[in-house]
């Protein structure tokens, strides 16, 4: 496999892990209540990414949201702006960041499972002019002339 292959997939995992650090990064001023919530929404966002079908997790990021802004910004809920945002935020990036992993993991599985086929493949045909390689068009060269020397080898249109 090639390593140009694995780069989207180290990025997603260096985002999920310096997302984390981040947010909590920016929480560090608040109380330790608001702290545990976050940890427990990452927590969360990362297992349902993992988890659940993407179609699912969107609709779940949509309906969470929605509830989550109804109940932090529109209720009476004293706690500040800033956090509310973090609070709002962290599931629903976590949950797409663990999504994108789970994706780019599946399609490097499945390069994976078909590399030797691949590389057997590549070592077959050219697959600029999807010809035979050199090798091989020189061995059925090869194999033609001694057949026509010989006389077996009959072409009609000849």
């Amino acid at each position: 496999m090639l390593r140009r292959n694995l780069i989207p997939i180290y990025c997603a995992l260096l985002a999920v892990m310096l997302l984390p650090v981040g947010l909590f990064f920016v929480a560090q001023p608040y109380q330790a209540n608001l702290q545990i919530g976050l940890a427990l929404q990452l927590a969360l966002g990362a297992v349902v990414g993992l988890l659940l079908p993407s179609l699912m997790l969107t609709w779940l990021m949509i309906g969470l949201t929605a509830l989550g802004t109804a109940i932090l910004l529109f209720g009476y809920v004293v706690i500040p702006i800033p956090a509310k945002l973090l609070l709002l935020a962290a599931f629903p990036l976590m949950a797409s960041l663990a999504a994108v992993i789970r994706g780019d993991l599946l399609q490097y599985r499945r390069l994976a499972a078909t590399q030797a086929e691949i590389e057997r493949y590549l070592q077959h045909r050219d697959p600029v002019v999807t010809l035979r390689t050199t090798a091989l068009a020189q061995a059925v060269y090869e194999r033609s002339r001694e057949l026509l020397q010989t006389g077996v080898f009959y072409v009609p249109w000849m």
